[in-house]
């Protein structure tokens, strides 16, 4: 309640990652995360929906599609595939990008790496989106200098275009957020 905007998407981002990891531990990938499949109730906490297009292992069937704008690059890059394969490659560290899209949109009021025009082919926005990819977003902070630095490292460190540079799991990605969080209040209220 006392904390900055920044304090309260950070405490969001925690709250999904955690929503995630039980998710991603359960064997479910959510594969469609975005801004409109997050129900915030009215006590502040986000709810996850439309699990649509997620992938679970028990089922092992691959859903191909998301959120342009929030897909990671390799979700974009299997579904721009003329034949695209049986089993999909694409895991947790898809859903961390995208979460991680969420939260710079959420404290920069941009996408981090833009959307394709709307009246353009899905095969062509695809394409465009991955051509997106090749040049890493504006950094945060020179988007809203009120975002501290171990915050927006955090999030950018969740959109790099390699999925080996990205956390590798959600559980990773929640004890991250938790820890700078926790310390950053910790300071704030010395």
């Amino acid at each position: 309640e006392r904390g900055t905007f920044a304090d309260g998407v950070i405490h969001v981002g925690i709250q999904l990652a955690s929503a995630l990891r039980y998710a991603h531990e359960h064997g479910v990938l959510h594969r469609d995360l975005k801004p409109s499949n997050v129900l915030m109730t009215a006590q502040g906490r986000p709810m996850l929906l439309d699990f649509n297009l997620s992938f679970d292992e028990e089922l092992n069937v691959v859903h191909r599609g998301g959120t342009l704008p929030y897909s990671a690059p390799e979700q974009l890059q299997e579904a721009a595939q003329e034949s695209p394969a049986a089993k999909s490659s694409v895991d947790a560290r898809a859903d961390v990008f995208s979460l991680g899209a969420i939260l710079y949109e959420l404290l920069t009021g941009e996408l981090p790496y833009g959307s394709p025009p709307s009246d353009i082919g899905p095969r062509r926005a695809i394409l465009m989106q991955l051509e997106a990819h090749t040049k890493p977003p504006t950094p945060i902070r020179h988007l809203n200098r009120q975002v501290d630095a171990k915050s927006a490292a955090i999030i950018e460190r969740c959109l790099e275009v390699d999925p080996a540079r990205r956390y590798t799991d959600m559980g990773e990605l929640e004890d991250v957020l938790q820890r700078h969080f926790q310390s950053s209040r910790r300071l704030k209220r010395w």
